[in-house]
């Protein structure tokens, strides 16, 4: 890897892992205060904050697990037909077959 493609990488995960460690607190806060244990004046701001960070744990999730589960599943069949003057006529049909993307396997 490229030190810059490293980076990248490393601001991504690094980006992702705090999403998901505020969310996690925002929601132990919320069930903190259901179970009468925390009570807790939030402005509005901050509710659309917790809110909005929720929703970005909640679109991250749905993606991991459409990539997981959903998406390895769909296998995609392309038929092209090749015609070429190169090959003399009544030539019997080639086929070839490609396969990738198997990392989910």
């Amino acid at each position: 890897m490229q030190s810059a493609e490293e980076l990248r990488l490393v601001l991504f995960l690094s980006l992702a892992a705090t999403i998901f460690i505020l969310a996690a607190g925002v929601v132990v806060r919320w069930m903190l205060h259901k179970l009468g244990r925390r009570s807790v004046t939030l402005s509005r701001v901050r509710i659309w904050l917790d809110r909005g960070i929720v929703v970005l744990a909640l679109g991250g999730l749905t993606c991991a697990a459409y990539g997981y589960f959903i998406e390895p599943y769909w296998p995609s069949v392309t038929h092209v037909q090749i015609k070429t003057s190169k090959l003399a006529a009544g030539t019997r049909r080639i086929r070839l077959v490609h396969i990738s993307d198997l990392a989910c396997c």
